[in-house]
């Protein structure tokens, strides 16, 4: 598997947004936040969207810095839902928010998704 992120495997437009928020299932531990929704077959089997609230950081260049943490800790370690979709033939949109009010190191938010993820995981078993 490569370890690209495209623009196919992001999630965008209001419509598909508003549609995973206000339907999906939501996921909280530390400091993430994801709200995952099933979908019917697509391309790639997830479709991804980052999101840091204004109202934690009001500078935008913290909620750049930890967006582009996050989305680089999503590229690395996708593998281990995309594994779990192709073996069973699903498709999801998630939206991930993250919730802390500190910036957090590369190393704790690693840990913050990776522990996210397998939750997703565990849930869709």
């Amino acid at each position: 598997m490569r370890f690209t992120f495209k623009k196919e495997e992001r999630l965008y437009g209001h419509a598909a947004l508003d549609n995973v928020y206000n339907n999906g299932k939501h996921i909280q531990n530390d400091s993430i936040k994801i709200i995952y929704l099933e979908v019917p077959e697509s391309n790639y089997p997830c479709r991804v969207v980052f999101s840091v609230p204004k109202r934690s950081f009001k500078r935008a260049i913290d909620r750049n810095l930890t967006k582009r943490r996050m989305r680089e800790v999503y590229r690395n370690y996708k593998h281990i839902l995309y594994n779990d979709l192709n073996e069973k033939q699903k498709s999801i949109h998630i939206y991930i928010i993250y919730l802390s009010k500190e910036i957090t190191s590369f190393d704790e938010l690693k840990d913050a998704m990776l522990k996210a993820l397998k939750i997703v995981v565990n849930k869709l078993n």
